[in-house]
């Protein structure tokens, strides 16, 4: 997109009608990583996850701060983004389910048919599901539901659905797509060939250190920025392109709605939190930025992922492969 390649701010001056003297020095040349990757020895790695604070430039209104969330992880990390969620004022969230509302019904468990389960078991970790409490009345869904995923794929606007039933007729591309994401799911909830394959390997992993931590530096070495062309480029087509586009751009845009709706009823000194995947936050803070008058003002890092590869005897060269597997 054209915009994001213009420094925010010059994208400042633009909007604004200003001269570059009348520039803002508190808004930002580019937006921050919300996540990195920190060496803690010659083979050893940490994975760091932010929780930054926005302030309004206007000092009028509620400030917003980014947790990025990672779906397995260190339980002491999950207890560290559940104090933070819960001394918010509001506290939005990701979570795509049949009803908006799922998550605030159920305790934190271990949905053990899960690949997020799986594969927190046999790295050490644990998911998301069991690290997180959304029993709070602050906590709101800010996601799409499994039937608007579905929807969008099928090319069904959420005002006028299409019928379901014999009559639907799915064109190709709809019908190609939809059969990719279902496949997906299924896979994530620990179904089909593909998740039989995944549960055999996880074994392998779980009982042979140097392979737990091979993966888990690859956990580490992710680059969150690529997650959407990645996504497409496995799905392929322009279906894995549409299925890459809802996940990352369109639940984007479902996350901006909800900032934009409790930013409007906030107060000066409230803080409205959003507690959404680390691949969602650069585009979800330049929005902020570029559209909200927001601006950046701490960023507190949070250990999500400890690995020590020289006690599962790797050498820092195979760590360093390790952590550019999951980019290539």
């Amino acid at each position: 997109m054209l915009f994001r390649s213009l420094p925010l701010t010059l994208l400042a001056v633009l909007g604004a009608g200003c001269t570059p003297t009348a520039i803002d020095p508190r808004v930002p040349l580019k937006i921050e990583p919300s996540m990195k990757t920190v060496q803690t020895g010659p083979a050893s790695y940490e994975l760091h996850m932010a929780s930054r604070t926005l302030v309004p430039l206007s000092g009028q209104g509620p400030k917003v701060r980014l947790v990025a969330a990672v779906h397995i992880a260190e339980r002491g990390y999950y207890q560290q983004v559940q104090k933070i969620l819960d001394a918010d004022t509001v506290t939005l969230f990701e979570g795509i389910c049949q009803r908006k509302d799922d998550f605030k019904k159920q305790a934190p468990g271990r949905h053990s048919e899960a690949l997020y389960t799986k594969v927190a078991d046999a790295l050490g970790l644990i998911s998301q599901y069991e690290g997180i409490d959304y029993r709070r009345d602050h906590f709101f869904n800010a996601d799409l539901s499994q039937t608007e995923m579905l929807a969008r794929l099928r090319g069904d606007t959420l005002t006028t659905p299409r019928p379901e039933g014999p009559d639907k007729v799915l064109g190709p591309p709809d019908k190609e797509a939809e059969a990719k994401y279902k496949m997906m799911t299924d896979v994530m909830q620990g179904g089909g060939f593909s998740g039989l394959i995944a549960n055999l390997g996880l074994s392998f992993v779980k009982n042979n250190p140097r392979l737990r931590a091979t993966m888990l530096l690859g956990i580490v070495g992710t680059d969150p920025a690529a997650g959407e062309k990645q996504m497409a480029k496995q799905l392929g087509g322009e279906s894995g392109k549409r299925i890459a586009r809802l996940i990352v751009e369109e639940r984007n845009q479902e996350a901006i709605s909800g900032l934009r709706r409790y930013i409007g009823q906030g107060k000066t000194g409230e803080t409205i939190a959003l507690f959404y995947g680390a691949a969602h936050l650069d585009g979800i803070e330049d929005a902020l930025i570029r559209r909200f008058g927001y601006v950046p003002e701490n960023t507190e890092w949070l250990v999500a992922i400890r690995v020590d590869g020289e006690e599962a005897g790797l050498t820092p060269a195979q760590a360093q492969q390790a952590l550019k597997m999951t980019r290539k």
